[in-house]
């Protein structure tokens, strides 16, 4: 079926809006208002910011025995389960869905997690999303170091991020040839106790999901 012409399809707006009155008026507002929102009028000079693609975390981690981010999100039931069940309250549970695609999430310079004796997020999970693994192989992320930030690298004795490893020097250690903090990719299961005790702001050691880091200095 062929669309009518536009004069005649404009005669028939024109005449609508007429029967209309005041509720035409109104619905004109909503549409414009719209129409600010999605598609803003900026100052000369800026640019609108890009969006943050769903299915990309914030540099958040997801809990102990997380399958893998895509698998994870969507085998995930947001129950909460493994947010009540973590004794140190690390994971976070946004209802939203405005962060994390609502998915459990850890921040590390909140809250990290402990590595607690029992592991009790993962056995809490009904879905399958944490899978049982020995603390040794969790899988949260790898802790990476700036040493412009690091306070080692302006002559103090700092070990704050080395002692608070749960894993010891099996994950990070101080090099014994630069002196610097060392951080071993085959040790490190991203638990955050580093990042949320380095005294620098921002910190000078941060957890970074799987795959998102850079090769280690070697000890």
């Amino acid at each position: 079926m062929s669309s009518p012409p536009p004069a005649r399809r404009d005669f028939f707006l024109q005449a609508m809006r007429q029967a209309l009155g005041p509720l035409a008026r109104v619905l004109d507002e909503k549409v414009q208002d719209l129409s600010r929102v999605l598609h803003p009028v900026l100052p000369a000079g800026e640019t609108q910011p890009a969006a943050v693609p769903r299915g990309v975390p914030l540099r958040v981690l997801r809990p102990p025995g997380a399958l893998s981010e895509e698998v994870f999100v969507s085998t995930c039931e947001r129950c909460g389960k493994c947010v009540a069940a973590c004794p140190a309250h690390a994971i976070e549970l946004d209802p939203n869905g405005l962060l994390a695609d609502g998915a459990p999430y850890i921040e590390a310079r909140k809250q990290p997690c402990v590595i607690c004796t029992t592991l009790a997020c993962m056995p809490a999970c009904p879905s399958g999303a944490l899978q049982l693994k020995p603390a040794t192989a969790l899988g949260m992320g790898t802790a990476q170091v700036n040493f412009a930030l690091c306070r080692r690298n302006t002559g103090e004795d700092c070990t704050l991020c080395v002692r608070a490893c749960p894993l010891g020097d099996t994950a990070i250690a101080i090099s014994t040839i630069t002196g610097r903090v060392v951080v071993k990719l085959a040790g490190c299961v991203g638990c955050g106790l580093c990042e949320n005790r380095c005294p620098t702001d921002p910190p000078a050691i941060v957890i970074h999901p799987p795959r998102q880091f850079d090769l280690a200095e070697p000890v």
